[in-house]
């Protein structure tokens, strides 16, 4: 009987999915300029791209929404999702749809892995992340390898979909730099792992598309996302290698290291924010003149990005410099601990030895403060 329920039950998870397999359509976003938007040069595109990045803005996907996640979802519903998922892809014929929901999926879980992260410190939370993530590099491993097929009929439905890897590919490398300064030390390694194969995977995918015939916009899509990645990466390089010294430290067995590790992170995320929101409502007045055909404001947007990114650069000299104080305090404080623990040593031994003195001194004095004994008279004196 429970397997009958069993069955009935999958069967209607499975008549449910369909349902919404089949209502489930992809609204094509307009590819023409927004009204009161005018078309952006590339050195305007440029700037755009370095601001979104040192702003950490996502890109906005376009002819779908990806819904912002609310909570974690238990093992049934990670079950289901997967489920939901395997099942829309296989009942979707159509090559260039199926890309499309591949991507919708990818990114629907890098943003449910930088929730959990964000949100959840438990351990088989952040496991379910790293899982999320490389999820989503299958996905859009799986429209890369068909890319060539997408190139050669490259019509504005394909368009849109490789500009929508392309963007992904951008929030993508965002949600791991958020992973790398939230999962504890042990986790790193394999992210690590997951951004070295994501980098070859994109530097691979890019190049493949400057050099195809596909629309121009496409190719500017390209140089504006490879111009944001570049400006992430350059941001993000010091903290990385800062951050690797300390877990081989961690990994050496120093404890102290983890505190190093904490402190570099509390710091670069305060400091890194606060720049962030200095400029905020600054560069969001100039964005918008660049937006309504202001050359001037290009330039002005761009000596900003040139500001933060000093600004930027500063804030990690100072944390190094902070970390490697307490570094030379804490060795200080050992050294200092180690001359005293000597000097006390010393001590020790020097009372030690003026104790074993006396003990061997005591008897000595006591029988010389003792008196002779007087002899008895010879009788008869």
């Amino acid at each position: 009987m429970i397997k009958k329920y069993r069955i009935l039950f999958i069967g209607l998870a499975i008549l449910g999915v369909v349902f919404l397999t089949s209502s489930f359509a992809m609204a094509e976003e307009n590819p023409e300029a927004a009204p009161g938007n005018a078309v952006l040069g590339d050195e305007a595109s440029q700037v755009l791209a370095e601001d979104a990045a040192l702003a950490d803005e996502p890109e906005t996907m376009e002819g779908f929404t990806v819904e912002q996640p609310e909570s974690v979802p238990s093992n049934f519903g990670f079950w289901w999702r997967d489920l939901s998922e395997r099942i829309s892809l296989v009942l979707t014929l159509d090559p260039v749809k199926k890309a499309e929901k591949q991507v919708k999926f990818a990114e629907e879980k890098i943003k449910l892995a930088e929730y959990i992260v964000q949100n959840s410190s438990d351990v088989k939370a952040q496991e379910k992340a790293q899982q999320m993530m490389e999820k989503a590099n299958e996905y859009i491993q799986r429209v890369e390898e068909h890319q060539d097929d997408l190139l050669r009929k490259a019509d504005e439905r394909v368009a849109v979909l490789l500009k929508n890897v392309v963007r992904h590919q951008a929030n993508k490398e965002a949600v791991l730099q958020k992973l790398e300064e939230k999962l504890p030390p042990e986790k790193l390694d394999k992210l690590y792992e997951l951004r070295e194969r994501t980098e070859a995977q994109r530097k691979k995918f890019l190049a493949a598309m400057e050099d195809s015939a596909v629309p121009q916009a496409v190719k500017d899509k390209v140089a504006e996302i490879k111009a944001r990645v570049e400006a992430a990466s350059e941001e993000q390089a010091e903290f990385r290698q800062q951050q690797k010294e300390i877990l081989e430290k961690i990994k050496e067995g120093n404890q102290e290291a983890k505190e190093e590790l904490n402190q570099l992170r509390q710091s670069w995320s305060e400091k890194s924010a606060a720049i962030k929101d200095q400029y905020q409502e600054k560069r969001s007045e100039i964005i918008d003149k660049i937006k309504a055909g202001d050359q001037d404001a290009v330039k002005e947007l761009k000596q900003i990005n040139q500001e933060r990114r000093v600004q930027l650069k500063d804030a990690r000299q100072e944390i190094k410099s902070q970390i490697k104080d307490v570094q030379q305090e804490r060795k200080t404080n050992v050294q200092t601990g180690k001359q005293e623990l000597r000097e006390n040593r010393v001590e020790r031994k020097t009372e030690i030895k003026k104790n074993v003195l006396n003990r061997v001194e005591s008897p000595l004095n006591n029988q010389s403060s003792v008196s002779p004994i007087a002899s008895p008279s010879p009788a008869g004196q």
